[in-house]
């Protein structure tokens, strides 16, 4: 892109010096323009090319961003979950602590057995309480006594 500004590239026709300045010095001025063009219009495309590029990389690091505060966050949830599992198991772990001990204070099934054995050789319900032993006693003691006065009579 030539700059409108400029005077024509057009050399003059013939060898002599215009204005003291010679047909191979115009050419080289007009070379030289052409390449300061091209070198011109080379720039503004690598200025827009880096200005994509920085659109692009700002656009990166936005989502960087977001996705960072996104990790961050998720880390921070499985933290938590993880101190609660850890409570969890720490609770469940004492729980198990205690239904052992409540589990090794009951008896056996081989001691059951034997007390099953006992029970059914003394058969306690068969056994006489002391209530209702007083009761007999008495009823003994007043049949004696109807008896009695009933054979001395």
């Amino acid at each position: 892109m030539a700059d409108d500004t400029l005077p024509p590239l057009e050399a003059p026709e013939y060898e002599e010096r215009i204005s003291g300045i010679s047909r191979a010095t115009m050419e080289s001025i007009a070379k030289v323009r052409e390449n300061t063009a091209s070198f011109a219009a080379r720039v503004r495309l690598i200025e827009d090319q880096l200005s994509n590029i920085r659109g692009h990389i700002e656009l990166i690091d936005s989502s960087l961003i977001e996705k960072h505060k996104a990790v961050v966050t998720e880390i921070r949830d499985i933290e938590q979950e993880s101190r609660q599992i850890r409570a969890e198991i720490e609770r469940l772990d004492d729980l198990i602590g205690r239904t052992v001990k409540r589990l090794e204070g009951l008896a056996t099934k081989e001691e059951v057995k034997v007390l099953e054995r006992y029970i059914e050789l003394l058969q306690p319900m068969n056994y006489v309480t002391r209530t209702e032993l007083k009761n007999i006693i008495k009823k003994v003691i007043k049949e004696e006594k109807v008896g009695g006065d009933d054979a001395t009579g």
